[in-house]
């Protein structure tokens, strides 16, 4: 489906397969996209689907967008290109050594960039995806991507496990008495930081090599700065292109092109530690949680 967008010149703006109007509503609001498209829709173009003039796709064509919840709750559009999806999955695959036919199992919502770069990585290495339900796959796996919320059921599956290589942390902050439940069940793991506008994972800790703390040192391709104050800037070639505001392009990013984060941290012998945040955002199962969408949702309720 997405290629299919992709060679007929279509950007896709991914969104929750069950997002309400009211959802499709607000995400219009900023991003000038004209169509939404369900299964049916799909059904039909792709019986015409042919690669016969097949389009050349150039590395800073825009490839997706992607929303991300920015401190006031409400949608944050973040515009990739290719060549973001392109280095992110190539470094992190070089880091993880991916193998021809290994398998990542598809543990988080596709239209989160931690779910789509699943595929992507998938792609790039020439391997598999693995659907599931309830982390019971149908066939073997060798990666999995979770959030924290979801290690103990990792650990109490571990029986199904056994081709595992990696299980790849991220998405908010871990308990470090899971992780240590993670290393007594020799289940492989590393944590991690990552955002959005990086096109997912940034840093990379193997099995609590930096402390369990640490979300580790920069994966290739990616670069980040800690100032003075702890504010996070980022760069590099995974860095998203631009995002749309009242559907116009907007381009934040200093005169070093850096994008600075909501995240506060620290480096210690070239590894991150996390701080926490520069706004009043938390972070609970990969989700930006605003406390003020918080209140403007009991606002709604009567009485």
């Amino acid at each position: 489906s997405i290629c299919w967008l992709w060679f007929h010149h279509k950007v896709p703006v991914l969104i929750p397969h069950n997002a309400t109007n009211e959802t499709t509503d607000e995400y219009k609001k900023d991003t000038p996209f004209s169509l939404v498209i369900n299964e049916s829709f799909l059904e039909k173009t792709q019986k015409s689907f042919t690669f016969t003039n097949e389009r050349k796709l150039k590395q800073d064509d825009d490839a997706i967008v992607i929303f991300s919840s920015g401190s006031s709750g409400n949608p944050k559009s973040i515009i990739l290109s290719f060549q973001n999806l392109f280095y992110s999955a190539k470094g992190l695959n070089q880091v993880i050594n991916f193998q021809e036919n290994d398998s990542w199992g598809l543990s988080l919502p596709h239209h989160h960039i931690a779910g789509f770069m699943i595929f992507m990585r998938a792609i790039l290495g020439h391997g598999k995806v693995c659907c599931n339900e309830n982390l019971n796959f149908k066939s073997p796996i060798n990666f999995l991507s979770i959030v924290p919320a979801q290690i103990q059921s990792v650990i109490k599956l571990k029986s199904s496990l056994t081709n595992i290589k990696l299980v790849l942390i991220g998405g908010s902050t871990w308990n470090n008495d899971d992780l240590k439940h993670l290393k007594q069940e020799r289940i492989p793991f590393a944590t991690s930081y990552g955002m959005t506008e990086m096109c997912s994972t940034i840093t990379f800790n193997f099995n609590g090599e930096y402390g369990l703390h640490s979300s580790g040192r920069l994966l290739p391709y990616r670069n980040l700065h800690v100032d003075l104050d702890k504010k996070i800037f980022l760069s590099g070639k995974t860095l998203f292109s631009y995002q749309f505001v009242n559907k116009k392009k907007v381009y934040p990013f200093n005169l070093n092109h850096q994008y600075l984060s909501n995240d506060l941290g620290k480096m210690e012998d070239h590894h991150l530690i996390l701080k926490g945040r520069s706004d009043d955002v938390f972070i609970s199962g990969g989700e930006n949680i605003s406390p003020f969408k918080i209140k403007k949702e009991i606002m709604k309720i009567k009485g």
